[in-house]
C-alpha cells in the first residue's frame, strides 16, 4: 500500500470518473474504471488509501483519459497497453540502443583493418551465390506460391473479423459484468443505510415512550 502525499491531491473513484466525464467521456462510471484496471494492470496501478479505499492522483486521469482517446482511435488493448509500456521504457529503452551502438561500432574499428584484405576476394564469390539463389528462390514462388496468395489473403481477412467480433463481444460481456456488480453494492449500500435507519427510528421511539 503506498502512503498518501499530503501535497498532491488525492480523487476518490467517483471522483475520478467525474472528472473523466468533464473530459467528455459523459458515460464513464465506476465499473468502466474497474474493468480498465483488469485488462490494463500492468499500466493503471491501483493505490489505497489505510482504510483500503481506491486512490488516484492527476496523473492516474491523464492516463485513462489517454487510454480512452486510444481506444476511440481503433486501438485494442493489447496494442495500447504495448504503446504506453513502450512510452514508460522509452528512457532505459535509449540507453539499451545507445550502450549497444557504441559497442557495434566499436566491433566494427577494431575489425576493420583485419576485414579489409579479405574482402575483396570474398565479394565476387558472394554476389554470384546471391544471383542464383535470387533464380531459384523467384521460380519457385512463380511456381506455387503465387497463385495461392489471394486464398491466404481472404483467409487472414475472415480471421481478422471473427477475432474482432469476438474482442467485441467479450468486452461488452465484461463491461455489463462490471456494471452488474456496481448496481448490486449500491443496492446493497442503501437496503444497509434504510436498515440502520430504521433501527434508530425504533431506538428514539422506545427511549422518549419510557
Amino acid at each position: 500500500m503506498e502512503n498518501v502525499s499530503a501535497q498532491e491531491k488525492v480523487y476518490s473513484i467517483g471522483a475520478v470518473c467525474e472528472e473523466i466525464k468533464k473530459r467528455g467521456f459523459k458515460e464513464f462510471e465506476n465499473h468502466n474504471l474497474r474493468y480498465l484496471e483488469k485488462v490494463l494492470k500492468e499500466i493503471i496501478t491501483i493505490r489505497r488509501d489505510q482504510y483500503f479505499n481506491r486512490i488516484y492522483y492527476i496523473d492516474d486521469i491523464d492516463k485513462i483519459e489517454k487510454i480512452l482517446n486510444l481506444k476511440e482511435q481503433g486501438l485494442n488493448y493489447n496494442a495500447i497497453k504495448s504503446m504506453l509500456s513502450a512510452e514508460e521504457n522509452k528512457d532505459i529503452n535509449s540507453k539499451i540502443l545507445e550502450d549497444v551502438e557504441i559497442t557495434y561500432k566499436d566491433e566494427i574499428a577494431y575489425g576493420e583493418e583485419k576485414e579489409e584484405t579479405s574482402i575483396e576476394t570474398r565479394s565476387e564469390y558472394v554476389d554470384e551465390f546471391k544471383n542464383v539463389m535470387h533464380k531459384i528462390i523467384s521460380s519457385s514462388l512463380e511456381s506455387s506460391i503465387t497463385p495461392k496468395i489471394e486464398e491466404i489473403k481472404l483467409e487472414i481477412n475472415k480471421l481478422h473479423d471473427q477475432n474482432v467480433d469476438l474482442k467485441n463481444a467479450l468486452e461488452t460481456q465484461q463491461n455489463n459484468h462490471y456494471k452488474a456488480l456496481d448496481d448490486k453494492l449500491m443496492k446493497w449500500r442503501e437496503e444497509s443505510f434504510n436498515v440502520d435507519k430504521k433501527k434508530e427510528s425504533s431506538f428514539l421511539r422506545r427511549l422518549f415512550h419510557k
